[in-house]
Order: structure tokens, then sequence, then C-alpha cells
């Protein structure tokens, strides 16, 4: 733990001043919190609550509440948030432990704990978001807890290991939803032997506990506020203005297409859509293999236009409702269009476009460095390393999983699933998605580095 914790303080402090030096002062509370347009929605409820003692939100479940509440009713706001960065960095230390850990458990062999502790130690992809005001740093950590004490019950058989496995799966779904999907994989993998009913019930009951109490006060509360069911939060359309349902339909096109959705990405075909800043758009950018008989470039320029014009804000009531209609109806039947004659491309070989977008990125977003014009040979080299090491991560920990699934090793379910859900089902490629997959695909990479290792060591020793 302490090697741990030099080395994650090491980077904590170079990141901090990083952030300092390159991002906007009106983002960074004391030296250490860096908010973003998404902080709000996290903070505000639980001041509210600490204030009134109404949470009102659904739009974000309540996993910052007892860390964020005490802090917030005992110090000021600033010292209570920096406060809770200190504590994102502090359990973030213990889970390169408890990673390390889960790693001689999983490949049950003592070695692969040093390789898995010192690639994710001094990875800076979920380091990163230590820093921010956001779900993605408490959510991951608590994640890598819940599966390590998974582990653990299956070595103790300890109904006390198992129910904090489920606490903090619990935990950690009410910062991120999405990792919900971890739980049935918990189960059936883990928890549940035919040959042992009610054994096996018995085992689904402690795990389950926690999150069927808290499931069931959250879903209670936020009906009695709000009149409507809750299972967990709001849908984006009604939780985020800028999400509207005119944004998610020509975002479905895209996303249909293989594109990148997000409109912040340079050259992107969401950049080309969105940013009303362009006044003439790349032809370049829309591809002929996106195009049907039934629409072309051109016509893409006119649903582009009726989307610009539905988002300024000096268009009449009316007109908008008839904009909004067009840009919805318009975008659904072009997509319907493209099912229709690139069948082929849309289920599958789009796919891939979009998973590798995911998992082997032009860039590496989020780093704390300048823009590239200002950025010193320090910045560069920082950040190409780090973007090499994120590559690295991710192409041979997927395929370490692949191959470990192959070899029937059914805990590399646990990335494998995340990462079809997020770049196969759903077709988001914002990088922060893959945040709670990595700490699994840096073990996977540790446990290929090792037998890599392992085979150069017996070279060696034959060659004496």
């Amino acid at each position: 733990m302490g090697v741990a914790f030099l080395i994650k303080g090491a980077l904590f402090i170079l990141f901090a001043l990083l952030f300092y030096q390159n991002w906007s002062k009106s983002l960074i509370t004391n030296f250490l919190f860096i908010a973003s347009n998404d902080t709000h929605g996290y903070y505000q409820p639980v001041e509210s609550f600490v204030n009134s003692g109404i949470y009102n939100s659904y739009c974000r479940m309540p996993g910052l509440l007892p860390i964020y509440a005490p802090l917030y009713y005992l110090f000021r706001e600033g010292t209570a948030k920096v406060l809770v960065i200190l504590l994102q960095f502090l359990v973030s230390t213990v889970s390169v432990y408890l990673l390390a850990r889960t790693s001689v458990y999983v490949f049950k062999d003592r070695r692969s704990f040093y390789f898995t502790f010192f690639i994710y130690a001094f990875s800076s992809f979920v380091s990163n978001w230590d820093h921010y005001g956001l779900s993605d740093s408490f959510g991951t950590s608590f994640l890598i807890i819940s599966v390590y004490y998974c582990m653990k019950f299956r070595q103790s058989f300890s109904y006390k290991c198992l129910f904090l496995s489920g606490l903090f799966i619990t935990w950690s779904v009410f910062f991120r939803p999405v990792h919900g999907i971890v739980i049935p994989l918990l189960v059936l993998v883990y928890f549940i032997n035919f040959r042992q009913l009610k054994q096996s019930v018995i085992n689904c009951l402690v795990f389950g506990a926690p999150l069927a109490a808290m499931l069931s006060i959250w879903t209670l509360s936020t009906y009695k506020k709000y009149n409507k069911v809750v299972l967990l939060q709001g849908p984006l359309s009604e939780c985020f203005g800028s999400v509207s349902h005119e944004l998610l339909s020509t975002r479905e096109l895209i996303i249909g297409w293989g594109g990148d959705y997000q409109p912040w990405s340079k050259g992107s075909e969401a950049e080309w859509f969105f940013n009303e800043k362009i006044q003439n758009p790349s032809r370049q950018v829309i591809k002929e293999s996106y195009l049907t008989s039934h629409y072309n470039y051109d016509s893409l320029l006119i649903l582009r236009e009726a989307y610009q014009q539905f988002s300024a804000d000096t268009l009449p009531a009316a007109e908008k409702k008839i904009k909004s209609e067009l840009i919805i109806k318009t975008s659904s039947r072009y997509l319907a269009y493209y099912k229709k004659e690139h069948r082929l491309a849309y289920y599958l070989t789009n796919r891939f476009k979009v998973l590798k977008q995911l998992l082997i990125p032009n860039r590496l977003d989020d780093f704390p460095t300048p823009k590239f014009s200002d950025m010193t040979i320090f910045h560069k080299t920082l950040k190409a390393f780090y973007f090499l090491f994120f590559l690295g991560v991710s192409i041979l920990g997927t395929l370490t999983c692949l191959y470990l699934l192959y070899k029937k090793n059914l805990f590399v379910l646990i990335p494998l699933t995340m990462i079809f859900l997020i770049g196969v089902i759903l077709g988001y490629v914002e990088q922060r998605y893959l945040v709670p997959a990595f700490p699994y695909l840096a073990m996977a990479a540790a446990f290929s580095l090792q037998k890599v290792w392992e085979r150069v060591q017996r070279k060696q020793e034959v060659s004496k």
C-alpha cells in the first residue's frame, strides 16, 4: 500500500499542477477540484439535501450523498469539495492494491500481483479522473473493491465478503448505473451452482440485499416526489437540456454510420452536424458509404441546416416545433434507409468501426496539457508516453481477454461485456466510458506481460 501511495501520490501532484497550469481557473476550486459541465448535477442535489432535507433530482443517483453531505455540512463548500477529491485519491490508491490482489485470485499466481500493480498504478487513464467532481473515480474504485471481495468470497466463503461485494457494487451503480451490467455476470459465474441450489439462493440474497434495499428506497422516494417510477435515473432528454430528442435522433444516425458522435471531436461527423461555428462544412466528413438512393450529401446539408436553425435561440416557438419534427422524422427515416441498403455495414462492420474508436482512438482525451501549439517538449513527451501506454493496455488487454475467454476463464466477461455494451450495442465512444473496464484490461495485459517475462527468463536460464 505504501508503494501505491507514493506512485499515485506523485501522479496526483503532477496532474494537479498540469490542470492548474493548463485548465480554465474558473473550473478549478482550491487547486485540486476540477469541475465540468456535469459536475453541478452531482453536487447540487446533495447540497439541497443538506440545506432542505430534499434530494431534488432524479437525474443523478445519490452515490455521492454519504460522502459529500457530511463534509458539506461540516465545512465550507470549497473545503468540502477538496476533501472529496482527497478521498477519491485515497480510495483510488486502495483500489490499485485490491486490483493486484484480485489478479492473484483470478490467475492463481502470486507473481501476477506485481505486474498488475505497477501497470495500473502508473496508468493515467483512471488516475486522471481522481481530480474531477464526477462519478468516474469513485464508481470505478468501488467496482474494483466489489469484484475483489467477490473473488475473496470464492476463497473463504465468508458471508461478510459476499455482503461487502454487494454493498460496493451497489455504491458503484449509484455513481454510474451502467456498472450494473457486472451484477448478473458475478451472479451467474460466481454465486450460482445448480448442484447446490439452496446455497446459491442464500449467496444471491446476501449479495443482492444492499442493492435491493437501496434501490427500493431510491425508487420509493422518487415516486413520492415526482409521481413517476424511476428505477435508476431519468432519461437523457428529460435530465439534460443539451441532450434533446433532436440531438439524440441525429446522433443515432451518426452511430448507425459507424461515425463519431462527439461534437467536440475535430473532424467528426458530430462536429459537422452540431457545430454552428463551421460555416462551410467539409464534404470529406460525410463519406460516400453513408449515402443511400433516398438521400444524398445535399439532403444531409438540409438536415444540418434545420438542426442549426432549431438550436438558435431566436427561432419562434411555432417554427421551432416544426423544425423539431422535421429533424426527428428525417433522421429516423434516413437511418431506416441506411439500414435497408447497407445492412451488413450497419449490423456488423460499423460496429467494429465504433469499437475501434473506443479501444484504439487517434488521440488521448481529457489529459491536462495545453493545446498542441502551446505544448513544451515535456508536455509532448508526457502525453505521447501516456497515449502509447493507453493504446498498449487497451489493445493487449482486449486481445488477452479474448484469449482467456477461449481458455474458459469467465472472469474476463466483466471487461468484455462492458466494452461490448458501450462500443457495440450503444455505440458510445467517449473515452471516459472505457474507464470502468480499463482496470481489468490492465490486469489482462499484465497477465500477458508476465508470461512473456517468464518465457524470457526461462530461455536465459537454459542458455547459461
